[in-house]
């Protein structure tokens, strides 16, 4: 016969409750204590961490200790709120705070301003420009998309926007002429 097995109970370690400060838990591995969220330990006590509005514990043991609610960033003691415009929304996880407008926006001063794409143009993902780029087969001309013109012996170059000479021929001004 196998011998019967017991359970045993976790091992608990014993804690003076009157050695714990106000605010403060044992620790549940190792000895000691550890203050509770929102206060911080200083003189072998716990005291409040000051939080403004707008903010949150972090628990951390050095900084602040609390840190700002998503749309706001930290100025000072502060949580100040970020200010978001019309089309546009709120970046997350970036180290400073900020905006992006949405797509066919663009930023301009602290507003975003929809793009105007002219005929034979499309968006670009680029928040950089004009926020807009010309199809194959124009190219950008002051606020409009102008037709490419290709000469005689000539087909459209890879970006779309402009003309090469087709093999045997050179560029020339305007034209394609034979080597």
């Amino acid at each position: 016969l196998s011998a019967p097995f017991a359970l045993s109970e976790p091992a608990t370690r014993q804690v003076d409750e009157s050695q714990i400060p106000e605010n403060a838990k044992p620790r549940i591995y190792g000895s000691g204590w550890d203050c509770d969220i929102g206060y911080r330990m200083t003189n072998n006590a716990c005291e409040a961490i000051l939080i403004p509005d707008h903010a949150y514990p972090t628990n951390a043991t050095y900084g602040s200790g609390w840190a700002c609610e998503r749309g706001y960033f930290t100025e000072g003691d502060k949580c100040i709120l970020i200010s978001v415009p019309d089309n546009a929304y709120l970046l997350s996880g970036s180290s400073r705070p900020g905006w992006r407008c949405e797509r066919g926006y663009q930023k301009a001063d602290n507003d975003c301003k929809k793009i105007k794409v002219p005929e034979n143009g499309y968006l670009s993902d680029s928040p950089y420009g004009k926020g807009w780029k010309c199809d194959r087969g124009y190219r950008i001309y002051q606020d409009t998309c102008a037709e490419v013109e290709l000469p005689d012996n000539a087909h459209l170059g890879d970006s779309g926007d402009r003309w090469e000479c087709a093999r045997g021929y050179i560029k020339q001004r305007n034209s394609c002429v034979l080597r």
